[in-house]
C-alpha cells in the first residue's frame, strides 16, 4: 500500500491535516515565502514577518518541498498545534 510520508507524519485526522494545508495556502503566498527564504530568513522570522505561527510556516514549507521546491524542513509540527 502506498503511504505518503507527508500525511503519515501527522498524528491526527485527515480533515485537520487538510485544514492546516488550506490555512497555510490561504495565509502564506508562495512568492512571499520564497522571497523571505531567499533572504535567509529563519522559519520563525518568516512567521513573524507574515504574522502567522511558525508551525503554519513549516507546513507551508513541507507543502512546497513535496511539490518540488528545494527546501529544508527541520521538523513537521503535529497537526493539532492550534489546539495547544
Amino acid at each position: 500500500m502506498f503511504q505518503d510520508n507527508l500525511y503519515t507524519t501527522f498524528k491526527t485526522s485527515t480533515k485537520e491535516i487538510e485544514a492546516n494545508f488550506f490555512a497555510a495556502e490561504l495565509l502564506i503566498k508562495t512568492d512571499t515565502f520564497l522571497d523571505l527564504a531567499s533572504k535567509n530568513f529563519t522559519y520563525k522570522q518568516i512567521a513573524c514577518a507574515l504574522e502567522v505561527s511558525t508551525e503554519l510556516v513549516l507546513i507551508k514549507a513541507q507543502f512546497l518541498k513535496k511539490n518540488g521546491y528545494k527546501i529544508k524542513v527541520p521538523f513537521v509540527p503535529e497537526a493539532n498545534f492550534l489546539g495547544k
